[in-house]
């Protein structure tokens, strides 16, 4: 740069003032080139890696987040994202690898990866209307099989009972009638509750009203009615005297990595 200067000098040497502009825009120009040789070329972005996807059924969303955000609040964001599936469909997805893996109260398919998460309580909802302070079991069948039509008869007010239940498929109402029900059905006359949220509110606001949902989700709007004299918890597990309670099972074809099997590992810990 110092030769192209002195090239822009007159004969004389002196500087004119046109001299001097001259040459503080060459070396103006000079910079700029210098400069826009040595910038690092534009890089490809390289595109981020989607989450890991880990399925739920729609029973055990509130359970399945509970844990999540436990997991969060003690160890940090997990690497996945929660998204409810139905239990036919999570099966195809996860041996295809859509999901990584997939909680239920479902068995694994044989030769499949499968470790408890815990248990989740089927709570027992009522009209907060309803002042029952308690259940047997077998009350509890009488009541949904339509044995029982009226609150009075088990010490209730004089009431018609108006049955509300989750639909056909859902998996608390499968685990509902293995525990409760035995070989009697459902009447068809009940009401449906397509989520646990539509359940409480449906019971809350359905004088005589009376149906179940995940302990984990919401009751706001109704009461919870304790069976044979005990309530659900938060801490069911094995031991527990709480009748209406099932384990919850993570499953997949092969053992989980990353993120879902640091996860499933806390957990394991935890309880």
């Amino acid at each position: 740069m110092a030769e192209l200067v002195r090239r822009s000098r007159p004969r004389t040497g002196r500087l004119t003032f046109l001299s001097c502009v001259g040459a503080w825009v060459i070396l103006g120009m000079i910079s700029l080139f210098a400069l826009s040789g040595c910038a690092a070329k534009p890089q490809t972005p390289v595109p981020l890696r989607p989450p890991d996807q880990v399925g739920v059924s729609a029973a055990l969303e509130a359970f399945a987040l509970a844990n999540v955000t436990a997991y969060a609040q003690s160890v940090g964001v997990p690497s996945f994202d929660l998204e409810v599936w139905s239990a036919e469909e999570a099966t195809q997805a996860v041996a295809d690898g859509r999901l990584q893996l997939f909680v239920s109260a479902a068995p694994p398919p044989s030769g499949w990866f499968a470790t408890p998460l815990g248990f989740e309580a089927i709570a027992i909802i009522a009209n907060p209307e309803m002042r029952i302070r308690d259940l047997s079991l077998s009350q509890l069948r009488d009541v949904f099989s339509g044995t029982v039509r009226t609150w009075d008869e088990i010490d209730g007010p004089e009431t018609p009972i108006q049955l509300v239940v989750p639909p056909q498929a859902d998996e608390l109402r499968r685990q509902f009638e293995d525990l409760v029900m035995g070989e009697r059905q459902l009447p068809r006359t009940a009401l449906l509750a397509p989520t646990p949220a539509a359940m409480a509110t449906l019971v809350g606001q359905t004088p005589g009203a009376i149906g179940f949902l995940p302990f984990s989700a919401s009751a706001e709007g109704a009461r919870v009615i304790p069976i044979d004299g005990e309530a659900p918890s938060s801490q069911d597990s094995a031991t527990s005297d709480y009748a209406l309670r099932f384990e919850v099972i993570a499953t997949a074809p092969e053992e989980p990595q990353g993120g879902v099997r640091d996860w499933l590992a806390w957990l394991q810990e935890e309880r």
